[in-house]
């Protein structure tokens, strides 16, 4: 240090070295750091909480004003004839061939007659039911 200097501005120079550089001294004035965009964002929370608010008061008055729609699509292979899987199904829901008789089939001749028939039964069931 140069002795030419006061002890005044010694002490102003001292003072001066403890008080950590700001965010922008050390990186340049090109840069944006991380604390600068934490405290834009705290500055605009209000903003950011009522717009947030608004979106979502809108999403649950459009989804309480929209009608509820359900679809479900289903493709249903019957078994083939020599199938083991399909035997065993076909034997165990052999028993249910006279409620599949009720739904509007007279004679069950193979399995593809009786699944028709279940089928058909349970469609009128669910539709029977109000849901």
């Amino acid at each position: 240090m140069p002795s030419d200097l006061s002890s005044s501005e010694l002490q102003e120079h001292a003072d001066a070295s403890l008080v950590p550089p700001t965010p922008t001294q050390v990186m340049g004035d090109d840069e944006i750091s991380l604390l600068d965009l934490l405290i834009v964002l705290a500055e605009r929370k209000r903003i950011i909480l009522l717009v947030t608010a608004v979106f979502a008061i809108v999403a649950i008055i459009i989804s309480l004003l929209l009608p509820p729609r359900y679809f479900a699509t289903v493709t249903l292979l019957p078994p083939q004839q020599g199938s083991s899987m399909g035997a065993a199904l076909a034997s165990q829901l052999g028993s249910m061939g006279g409620m599949a008789a009720l739904a509007g089939g007279s004679l069950l001749k193979n399995p593809n007659d009786m699944f028709v028939a279940m089928f058909k039964f349970l469609h009128k069931f669910l539709q029977s039911i109000p849901l």
